[in-house]
């Protein structure tokens, strides 16, 4: 019936595509400023380890929103990984708020983090810049986070990572601050 039996399958992926990319376009317009769906990336100091660059997935639905996220060295080793737990996203006052589980490479020992967030964003656009801190609930070791959105889509951490170098770099020129 069709010489190509491709082309059924090329014409069924390219709609899907169409109808996802629709449906992501009408949630964004739907949540607005609330929109933070997407790829964060930046850096964290802890208090007493230094610092570690820090890649963030945030996966949204009009009710509830999900973080998966790493922390790395600038040559992409992974140092720490975390998934939240709960999530409390305030549109009015911009604030964030995360309880997740953190898991660290090295030593194995993982630990449960309480973050809270100011979301930044020009004018009445949706937030591009975070900036808090998460505690380890039971060490109390304080970890300062500042992330810029990267992408509305869901990238790997690896892909992201130049983009948390670059946040870091300007924000070492814009406050002097040595490495």
């Amino acid at each position: 019936m069709y010489d190509n039996p491709f082309m059924i399958h090329e014409a069924n992926t390219s709609g899907a595509t169409f109808i996802i990319n629709f449906f992501d376009r009408v949630k964004k317009l739907m949540l607005g400023a609330s929109f933070v769906e997407g790829t964060w990336a930046g850096y964290a100091m802890e208090s007493d380890k230094g610092m570690y660059y820090v890649v963030e997935t945030y996966e949204q639905t009009l009710t509830q929103i999900s973080v998966e996220g790493v922390g790395l060295t600038e040559a992409g080793k992974v140092l720490i990984r975390w998934s939240s737990k709960a999530i409390e996203l305030r549109s009015k006052t911009q604030t964030l708020g995360q309880v997740s589980s953190y898991y660290y490479a090295g030593s194995g020992s993982s630990a449960e983090v309480i973050g809270c967030f100011v979301l930044l964003r020009e004018g009445t656009r949706a937030p591009n810049r975070k900036e808090g801190f998460v505690v380890e609930v039971a060490g109390l070791n304080r970890h300062l986070i500042i992330e810029e959105k990267v992408s509305d889509k869901l990238l790997d951490p690896q892909e992201a990572l130049s983009s948390a170098c670059a946040l870091y770099r300007r924000s070492r020129l814009a406050f002097g601050m040595q490495r």
